[in-house]
């Protein structure tokens, strides 16, 4: 398997493992230095505090999909750009979005881990801020 591959397989088993609630899987694909521009509260979240979220359920997933991803290998550093769709909710409210998502995954000692994820809502052409370019 390329090492895209691997990296997409393994974005969407992070995802999937917060949907089923398996923070094990999830905080075996996370770097101990993770960190995640909250889109939901403009803040910095570390890695104990996403897991701590996420299975206490103040932070629950019910779909997620990735709509569009880009997956860019550079040695032992991926990037990926994503525009994803989530159904969730944040302190029991509402909290389904469509997002665009960057991550930065590195391989150490053979491994791939997500070391960063920076998460936005949809701007230019077809969100909030949409703007008609001409052809």
């Amino acid at each position: 398997m390329s090492d895209s591959a691997e990296v997409s397989r393994l974005q969407r088993a992070w995802m999937d493992g917060w949907l089923a609630g398996d923070m094990h899987a999830c905080e075996s694909l996370m770097a101990p230095e993770f960190r995640l521009r909250s889109v939901a509260t403009d803040s910095v979240v570390g890695r104990e505090e996403w897991l701590e979220q996420a299975s206490s359920g103040r932070i629950a997933g019910t779909a997620f999909e990735y709509q569009e991803m880009d997956v860019t290998v550079l040695g032992d550093t991926a990037v990926t750009m994503s525009q994803t769709r989530q159904e969730a909710t944040i302190d029991g409210r509402d909290w389904n979005a469509t997002l665009h998502v960057t991550d930065v995954w590195i391989r150490r000692d053979g491994s791939w881990t997500v070391v960063a994820r920076h998460a936005s809502p949809l701007v230019g052409r077809i969100g909030s801020q949409a703007v008609s370019l001409p052809e």
